[in-house]
């Protein structure tokens, strides 16, 4: 690998001497959108997939949640373009508008109009090349800058995108970049795979070890089992409500917390959207003064206190860590800590299939979910001992902070991709 010092300006910025600048209707065959027209929708038994917008996603044609026609209606709108294994895909409308994916099978299948179809000159632009330059930052940007209203919805018409201009190395040099940036997505998509199957396990566990199903070592030996009315659970267990549980229950700020943020505060101020299962985001909490803090001591928490979120996705729950105790919170449930119970293997607990459950059964709104902590306080839960509680907490604590380092891993390598996207597509580094 090395770096070519001889470079031109030009139009799509600056190039290798040896790269040229072309439209991409000069290196395609086809750039053209699909149908138009919401068409009479078919069961799977009778009918050819249609796809549209939703089924191109991280550079790849994925078939899911898509819609089916008619065989005669196929035949009818892919006489002359039909969609075919190395042909492109690429989002015309939407949110993810830009978006391109490469077909990789041979399934016969139409395209609704939130699709263009694109179709390269194999003898002068490789299609992986084509799909990850589309994909770049740059191109994304291009393609939201090129839309327009087109009956009310934003769409990028097929003619701009035929009129993008195109930074184009030899094919050696396309196929070489392709191979580089695919080689990341592979790794990517399997660090995705393993995480989902980590969080798979990690479920398993949680509904295995918060009922008893499943015992750790130096518990329950010789111990049978009991119905109760949250399952079957061991007999040394009891069946508690959260108020008996945890001594104090309570409300975080209730009016609206944006009249105490500060850009010159230090104290972080949670919100329902700064709290994930188990995890809190601080980089996205806003802070307030600590003036402010002082001021509202009811909404001030301590580390080792719960918080579970009340609007939005009611039962979410996390637990304050100690290098961020005394920050406060606005409009989300606390449970303070209390030496009779584990902070983490509650939060376990109320994050679970049998947690989620019961704010389900009384969370109440359309638009906004939510529910009353005078519900929240009579949810019941199965309660091991102390050290059974810290052993199980343990357990799931170590899970999740594998889950945490292999998505860490992905959104290092996620960034490297980018920067690699950045220097191979401008020629700034060269693979020949």
């Amino acid at each position: 690998m090395g770096v070519k010092l001889s470079y031109k300006q030009t139009e799509v910025g600056i190039i290798p001497e040896d790269w040229n600048v072309v439209l991409f209707r000069d290196v395609t065959h086809l750039i053209t959108c699909g149908l138009a027209a919401t068409p009479t929708y078919v069961s799977e038994s009778v009918g050819k997939p249609f796809l549209s917008a939703q089924n191109v996603r991280s550079g790849r044609v994925v078939f899911d949640n898509h819609k089916f026609i008619s065989h005669e209606l196929f035949e009818k709108i892919t006489r002359h373009n039909k969609p075919r294994r190395g042909d492109l895909l690429y989002t015309r409308v939407g949110a993810g508008i830009g978006e391109a994916g490469i077909i990789e099978c041979d399934i016969e299948f139409g395209i609704y109009v939130s699709l263009t179809l694109i179709k390269t000159d194999s003898q002068k632009l490789h299609n992986g090349f084509a799909t990850h330059l589309l994909n770049s930052p740059c191109y994304r940007a291009l393609a939201k800058g090129g839309q327009f209203a087109g009956a009310g919805v934003q769409n990028l018409n097929v003619e701009v995108v035929r009129n993008f201009p195109l930074p184009l190395p030899s094919l050696p040099e396309q196929r070489s970049i392709a191979t580089a940036l695919s080689d990341m997505d592979e790794l990517l998509g399997a660090l995705d795979r393993l995480i989902a199957k980590k969080r798979d396990l990690k479920q398993a566990a949680m509904q295995q070890l918060l009922t008893g199903k499943t015992r750790l070592l130096g518990f329950g030996e010789g111990t049978g089992y009991q119905k109760t009315e949250v399952g079957e659970i061991p007999e040394d267990w009891d069946v508690k409500p959260l108020k008996e549980i945890s001594p104090q229950q309570s409300v975080g700020l209730v009016i609206n917390p944006s009249t105490y943020f500060d850009k010159e505060g230090t104290v972080p101020m949670l919100v329902g959207s700064n709290i994930s299962e188990n995890k809190i985001d601080w980089a996205s909490a806003k802070k307030i003064t600590e003036d402010s803090n002082q001021k509202l001591p009811a909404s001030r928490l301590s580390a080792g206190d719960l918080v579970m979120v009340r609007v939005g996705d009611p039962g979410t729950t996390a637990v304050i860590p100690p290098e961020f105790d005394g920050c406060n919170c606005a409009s989300m449930m606390i449970v303070r800590k209390h030496p009779s119970f584990d902070s983490e293997w509650l939060c376990f607990v109320m994050n679970s299939l049998l947690g989620r459950s019961q704010v389900a059964g009384v969370q109440y709104g359309t638009a906004q979910k939510q529910f009353n902590i005078s519900d929240a306080v009579d949810f019941r839960y199965p309660v091991p001992s102390l050290s059974e509680q810290r052993s199980i907490a343990t357990v799931l604590s170590d899970m999740d902070a594998e889950i945490t380092a292999l998505e860490q891993r992905r959104d290092k390598t996620r960034a490297l991709k980018q920067a690699m996207m950045q220097e191979l597509l401008t020629g700034r580094i060269r693979l020949v």
